[in-house]
């Protein structure tokens, strides 16, 4: 069985780091999209994909969209063709806009969604935005064009997450 945290624990253990030990919200980020960068790079060597990979980050407003974005420049950093699509509704947090900042600066290719990406060029998609139907749709695209789908499923206080099942989300 896999433990998840509840949204208040969670909230509380980033609290205490934030506010107790001083660590900035953009590291604890920061942080998060290290694994999520890993994990991809980990899964291509895996797959002998070492060069030559292109990657689209969808991206909300939220702190999800920020976690994608910096992993999008991390990415980017190890010569990884990476694009970015705003997806997102308004105009974001503070630590959003502030990733978004560092990444158009980078000149990281960035679009704005407008319900027309071909996905079909990719090797892999990002999910890094914040609502379930979005995410729905992404792993839908995924499917029909056999790419493989990293999702950051943060939740934020939202929902409660001790009610989350770990089942396939089409069910």
């Amino acid at each position: 069985m896999r433990y998840l945290t509840d949204s208040h624990t969670m909230k509380a253990v980033d609290n205490c780091s934030i506010h107790e030990f001083g660590i900035p919200s953009v590291v604890l980020m920061e942080r998060a999209a290290l694994g999520v960068s890993a994990f991809l790079r980990k899964h291509a060597e895996h797959n002998n994909k070492k060069t030559g990979i292109k990657v689209v980050c969808v991206c909300g407003s939220g702190n999800n969209g920020a976690d994608g974005l910096a992993a999008a420049r991390q990415l980017n950093e190890d010569g990884i063709d990476v694009h970015v699509v705003f997806a997102g509704t308004s105009e974001g947090t503070d630590e959003y806009r502030l990733q978004k900042s560092i990444v158009g600066n980078l000149g990281i290719d960035c679009v704005e969604y407008d319900g027309n990406i071909d996905f079909s060029e990719y090797d892999y998609i990002i999910d890094a935005v914040d609502t379930v139907s979005a995410k729905i749709e992404l792993v839908l695209k995924a499917q029909e064009h056999n790419i493989p789908i990293i999702s950051s499923m943060g939740a934020g206080n939202k929902v409660d997450s001790t009610q989350f099942k770990i089942t396939d989300i089409c069910r």
